[in-house]
């Protein structure tokens, strides 16, 4: 009898070992897959983020250039403000002399 209880008790510890095993390579398995997700889910990231960067960049170097061409556009426009009043200033000079004249 003793015998045949050792038995038994290998035999159980040989089919615990086995359903552990079986949960284990599920386990892995399931981690395996996650592993893969994750990677995929990195590449396409990537994928996404580095044309994002590059056109935030783009957008940025344009937003620079724009931002140039309107200060040189208000400069051109101060300078025309001044020629216009001078201008003026001149066409009243001219008519206090043709009033004055006549």
């Amino acid at each position: 009898m003793e015998i045949q209880a050792e038995l038994e008790k290998e035999r159980q510890a040989a089919i615990d070992a086995e359903d552990l095993v079986f949960k284990l390579e599920s386990k892995q398995k399931e981690l395996e897959e996650r592993t893969t997700n994750s990677s995929t889910g990195l590449r396409r990231k990537r994928r996404t983020t580095s044309p994002s960067a590059e056109n935030k960049r783009a957008v940025e170097a344009e937003l620079a250039s724009t931002q140039d061409d309107l200060k040189s556009l208000e400069e051109r426009l101060k300078a025309a403000g001044g020629d216009i009043q001078g201008k003026e200033q001149e066409i009243k000079d001219k008519l206090d002399e043709i009033t004055c004249k006549n």
